[in-house]
């Protein structure tokens, strides 16, 4: 028997073996050694078995062999994998040439394991093969591309934890009888071995180029990662690690919009059949629902670079390289969209630039700028409006006016003022910035639309209509001729505009752009498009508006059970949807089937937004109505108490739909003859409308006149009379004396005049007011009939005295 005798070996401190004489003997194979082959006797050496640091002689080595051959079973084989300090080394003693790609390995790996049909670590294992000690279960996966180099790989396994046990596919899978695995296998066993590993590597060898991000295999490993809850890491060789952080301190989104850019359904495999079962996996499991496994690929790659920034930020020694990280982890915070987590980056970069760089300089400068930015996304107003000021003033100084994060900024501040609700400050901002805008930009580049639609949203919160009209109408021509009739943003302008013809009260005209603008979305986005289903509620509306309730409900509630599909039940423009086809039924006079819609939107929106939400305010208040038109007073009392009290504490006493509910209130208790409480909410209304919408305002007057009847009600016709006769001056005065209004309390002042004795004051009223009634109601309109019956008995009474 020849021998050849190595020389012990520190796996830990050099990770390599001295296996040159090894090579040649194993060259034709180690399945079945011819037994005039020379076998290798290692001196004891120390070699890692699990966590355990051992001196393995080579009959000990001979043993643990037997034992492990036993106990070997087809799982165990396949989550076996080897100490990265030898993984080289074997790779070399089969023969694999560090230029060679994943699939000339491949077939490599076959020619060496035809006759066993095993991997080549379990056919190694079961060997008495000196490298069996270094192969058991693997304690992280490597995922790569076939297209990579071995010697890359190498280099990245070498580089990493000497201690680290890897599963290679190449080597811990069988590549003989590769015939496809049943479903099961796919949809357990896989997911199964991944979670029992828990570590998932996978190899990036271009910045420029992440071939795994297009991989299905890759990609589906790294589902199953994310999935099973495992730890994940991107490797690379140094070189690679090298361009990746220069790309990441120069251009943070670029990586990021790479990350963001995986599509599974896109990836691509060697094997087109091992493509579909995979993705068969992935459906079974849910995974194509509204992108859910795109999401789950993102965020975990996502995660990955945000650690990777933070140990960045912890191992820099120089404040300016800190500064550089600090700055790309606010950017990839901002572009996920996690602004509150973004600023603290960004102010950070902003005070470490300032101390290296200087005030003015211009990585100082963006710094500042991107933090007022992630404040202002955050909704953090008051913390942006000193930043972008400070900003805006430094930028024009160093920048110049003209400069295009200059005019970023002022747009910026003109948002601010628009999200604060000061919109006449917007406007200004606006006009500015769209000013230079043209002027810099040219009028048909898409920030300057971008700007022109803000502008017609202030002119329009302003009640500016004309202005906000026009500049929609120039807007939409703009973006006609720029983009298409048919564009989505053409689309978008297109609505817009129609809004503000529905609030000029134009209802024809906003109805035929509605139909029109839903009909190109619905050709353009899709019937189920979310802007679609909005154009398609505000024609549901604008129809029940105009009193063609048959028509809107119809819409409504196509667009309801649509919103329901793609949106969700519990979603807020769905309940939108619902609160409005509940609205609808109750203008068809079906009440029943309003209030079930009602109940069925306060739950929902008591469960969603809170009880005491606006929303859910608004419903609470409906569904009172409609028990009240119902004739079920007590309930509508009870709803409507609730309501009010709630409004009182949310929006303040003196609110418009605080009152209303108030008024509400009144008239119910008003019909349930409880004239003390009707007087108490009547009296508390006309106090709070006065304060706000004045002492002559159309609706202070007519709960002035409420207010009257309930007196009268009450036999206090002394108030009553006082209150009508305030109610009858003011409303000659602002209404006009022919004004329904005014004539319905010239008759209840009649009336009262009557109840009091004084007949031939309530003749005079009486008198005065039905010069117009016949013409006003008409001549057997109720109004008209009460007033020349009570001018009757005031003539009879004063012919009795």
């Amino acid at each position: 028997l020849s021998v050849v005798t190595c020389a012990p070996t520190q796996f830990r401190a050099h990770g390599a073996l001295a296996m040159q004489s090894v090579i040649h003997s194993y060259e034709g194979g180690f399945a079945n050694q011819d037994r005039h082959q020379p076998r290798i006797i290692y001196q004891p050496l120390r070699v890692v078995v699990g966590s355990e640091d051992k001196a393995v002689s080579s009959n000990s080595i001979s043993n643990m062999q037997q034992e492990t051959a036993i106990n070997n079973t087809m799982q165990e084989s396949a989550l076996l994998g080897i100490h990265a300090a030898v993984f080289q080394d074997f790779c070399e003693i089969l023969g694999l040439d560090g230029e060679m790609s994943g699939l000339g390995a491949q077939e490599k790996i076959k020619a060496l394991t035809t006759s066993s049909g095993l991997s080549a670590f379990a056919q190694m294992r079961s060997s008495d093969s000196p490298f069996a000690c270094y192969i058991c279960k693997a304690t992280v996966i490597l995922s790569y591309s076939f297209k990579c180099k071995l010697k890359d790989i190498w280099s990245v396994v070498g580089s990493s934890n000497p201690e680290a046990v890897v599963w290679f596919d190449l080597l811990s899978a069988p590549q003989n009888n590769t015939a496809l695995k049943p479903f099961g296998w796919w949809a357990r066993d896989v997911f199964e071995g991944v979670k029992e590993i828990g570590e998932l590597h996978m190899m990036l060898t271009h910045v420029e180029d992440p071939v795994p991000f297009s991989s299905s295999w890759c990609m589906f490993e790294l589902y199953i990662c994310a999935e099973m809850g495992c730890k994940f890491e991107l490797v690379m060789t140094a070189d690679v690690r090298n361009a990746f952080l220069k790309s990441v301190r120069e251009q943070p989104e670029h990586f990021y919009s790479k990350i963001s850019a995986v599509r599974f359904a896109k990836c691509q495999s060697e094997n087109e059949e091992e493509r579909k079962r995979i993705g068969e996996v992935v459906e079974e499991r849910g995974g194509f629902v509204a992108g859910k496994v795109d999401e789950v690929l993102a965020a975990k790659l996502k995660e990955w670079f945000v650690c990777t920034l933070e140990k960045e930020i912890e191992s820099s020694a120089e404040e300016i390289d800190k500064a550089t990280y600090r700055y790309a982890l606010g950017s990839v915070h901002k572009l996920d969209g996690m602004h509150e987590a973004a600023a603290p980056c960004f102010k950070e970069a902003w005070k470490l630039r300032q101390t290296s760089l200087g005030e003015d300089h211009i990585e100082t400068l963006s710094a500042l700028h991107l933090l007022a930015s992630a404040y202002l996304d955050a909704a953090k107003c008051d913390e942006a409006e000193p930043l972008l000021e400070i900003s805006l003033e430094k930028e024009k100084k160093v920048l110049g006016e003209d400069h295009e994060r200059t005019l970023e900024t002022m747009k910026n501040l003109a948002e601010l003022y628009l999200t604060k609700g000061d919109d006449a400050k917007a406007e200004k901002a606006y006009m500015e910035v769209w000013e230079k805008q043209k002027e810099v930009l040219g009028d048909a580049h898409p920030e300057t639309m971008k700007t022109m639609t803000n502008l017609a949203i202030a002119f329009e919160n302003q009640g500016k209509l004309g202005r906000a009209e026009r500049m929609y109408v120039r807007c939409w021509q703009k973006k006609k001729s720029v983009y298409g009739e048919d564009d989505p943003s053409t689309l978008s302008t297109m609505h817009n505009l129609a809004v503000v013809y529905d609030e000029q009260g134009d209802k024809q005209k906003a109805e035929g752009i509605w139909q029109d603008c839903l009909d190109k979305r619905k050709a353009v986005l899709g019937d189920r498009h979310p802007d679609t289903l909005t154009t398609m509620h505000h024609l549901a509306r604008v129809f029940d508006e105009q009193g063609d309730h048959e028509e809107a409900e119809q819409l409504c509630q196509e667009c309801w059970e649509l919103r329901k599909e793609v949106l969700g039940e519990n979603d807020a423009d769905t309940l939108t949807s619902l609160h409005k086809l509940a609205k609808v039924h109750v203008n068809l006079g079906n009440l029943p089937r309003a209030e079930e819609l009602y109940k069925d939107c306060w739950a929902r929106r008591k469960e969603t937004l809170g009880e005491n939400d606006s929303a859910t305010l608004t419903t609470l208040n409906n569904m009172a109505k409609v028990y009240y038109q119902q004739g079920v007073l007590e309930k509508a009392a009870e709803l409507y108490r609730e309501c009010w009290e709630k409004r009182v504490t949310l929006l303040g006493e003196t609110d418009s739909d605080t009152l209303l509910t108030l008024s509400n209130l009144a008239v119910v208790y008003d019909d349930l003859k409880d004239f003390e409480k009707a007087e108490e909410m009547y009296r508390k209304c006309l106090e709070g409308r006065t304060v706000v919408l004045g002492e002559d305002d159309q609706v202070t007057l007519t709960t002035m006149s409420s207010l009257a009847s309930v007196y009268s009600k009450m036999e206090a016709l002394d108030r009553a009379e006082d209150m009508y006769s305030q109610c009858l001056e003011k409303q000659k005065e602002v209404l006009g004396e022919s004004h329904p209004d005014t004539l319905v309390t010239m008759v209840h002042l009649g009336v009262t005049y009557c109840k009091q004795g004084w007949c031939g004051d309530a003749e005079g009223v009486l008198e005065e007011c039905l010069r117009f009634m016949p013409d006003v109601f008409g001549e057997k309109h109720a109004h008209t009939a009460i007033a020349q019956s009570w001018l009757a008995e005031a003539k009879r009474q004063i012919e009795r005295s």
